[in-house]
């Protein structure tokens, strides 16, 4: 589990020194695949030497939760990262000649102190080779047990945000802006982008996809001015997640309206979406819970949406439904017992809501401690019901649970693929 052991005015200026030092530095005008593989020694010093001086935080005991043992680890990181602003193809192709791709996974590693991460790079944007290198980097810092990195790329029709995100044809709607993400770069097709004629609409990119075992797809900014989401497109083989919180700020209520109330059984997760190669800044980070720090037991928690979401990366949340833990759907009952346990490492809580079909069931205010625990019956007949915590702390600072369903049909199980190698 990671301990976030720097301070955010240090991170926000080692991201800015390294990303002067890494623009600074290469051919800008080469579009060979090899110069995003190379880390300058300048950047390499100075980021070891900042480092350095920074002293770890003490890591906070996570509480002993209702279950125990425990089924899962809590591993944290930004599943929604760019590494430009720029949005012409020429000049992105030029900032991402100068190693940004690096600079992203370096960010996540070892200053937010992540355990994973996913660049998300606009598709359209992206020359072959560029796809090639994006892959490469995630096999060269995914380590089991240390920092996995999943290959993946942001498909985009939205006809308000330029050129490189609108839609194919003018006469298309906007469907929205969905990020891909792979098990593993062996099962990476090449890039599906927005504007070719066989992959520009939700239906082709699903239809071309290589199988909802091993890639997924989650929506973002779902409700975000100029660039609405068309939630009749939602697959649910593929759509398992929905971008609760990111920078723009959180879509829970256009989530619970659109989504849950009408049926979805959607997991949340939290993205920065920021554009500077500097995940979780200023907001935006997931929680995944699993087994192992691999490529297939977090994608698995991902597809199973055993995920909760938060500001930054510093409340542990454990929510439980009658010892299921949270993104399950249950069998038929006529109540549930549901609880939780919560541990803030920034700030004490200032509320926990306990959110039925939509309304708040409960709500206890823990007077500014840094933990909580908490149990409760809730009657549902043989109503579909689903529950989800929604924490804030004094610092506002907040966290959501991804929902328990209860009395929902279940969807058949995801097949388990062969670990990969």
């Amino acid at each position: 589990m990671s301990t976030p052991g720097i301070p955010s005015v240090v991170r926000l200026l080692l991201c800015l020194l390294l990303t002067a030092l890494l623009l600074g530095c290469g051919d800008a005008t080469s579009a060979t695949p090899d110069i995003p593989l190379i880390e300058t020694t300048v950047a390499r010093d100075l980021f070891a030497t900042l480092t350095a001086e920074v002293p770890t935080a003490t890591s906070v005991p996570t509480p002993t939760p209702t279950l125990t043992p425990l089924p899962y680890n809590i591993y944290f990181g930004d599943l929604h990262v760019h590494t430009s602003r720029i949005h012409t193809i020429a000049a992105f192709h030029e900032e991402f000649g100068r190693g940004t791709i690096r600079l992203a996974h370096l960010h996540a590693r070892d200053v937010m102190q992540h355990d994973f991460i996913p660049v998300t790079n606009h598709a359209r944007l992206l020359a072959d080779w560029m796809w090639e290198v994006t892959k490469d980097v995630a096999d060269e810092f995914t380590r089991d047990g240390e920092f996995i990195s999943f290959p993946a790329f942001e498909w985009t029709a939205s006809h308000s945000c330029g050129t490189h995100c609108a839609p194919a044809r003018p006469d298309y709607p906007d469907w929205g802006h969905r990020n891909v993400y792979f098990r593993s770069t062996d099962v990476a097709p090449l890039l599906l982008r927005c504007n070719d004629p066989d992959h520009d609409t939700p239906d082709e990119l699903f239809e071309a996809l290589p199988g909802p075992d091993v890639a997924t797809t989650i929506p973002h900014h779902t409700a975000a001015p100029r660039l609405p989401f068309d939630w009749s497109t939602v697959n649910p083989d593929y759509d398992r997640l929905v971008e609760i919180v990111q920078h723009r700020g959180d879509y829970e209520a256009d989530i619970m309206q659109n989504g849950w109330n009408n049926g979805q059984i959607l997991g949340v997760v939290g993205g920065s979406d920021n554009h500077i190669a500097a995940p979780a800044w200023p907001e935006g980070v997931t929680a995944i819970l699993a087994p192992a720090l691999t490529r297939d037991a977090l994608f698995d928690a991902l597809r199973n949406r055993h995920t909760y979401a938060t500001t930054h990366g510093d409340i542990i949340l454990h929510f439980f439904g009658d010892e299921e833990i949270q993104g399950s759907i249950l069998s038929r009952r006529s109540s549930i017992k549901l609880s939780g346990d919560i541990e803030s490492r920034s700030g004490g809580i200032s509320s926990v809501e306990l959110v039925d079909n939509g309304a708040v069931a409960t709500r206890w205010s823990p007077d500014q401690t840094a933990s909580f625990r908490f149990e409760a019956t809730q009657q549902v007949g043989e109503e579909p019901h689903y529950f989800f915590v929604r924490i804030t702390l004094e610092n506002d600072h907040r966290a959501w649970s991804s929902p328990i369903w209860v009395n929902y049909p279940t969807p058949a199980p995801t097949p388990t693929p062969t670990p990969t190698p």
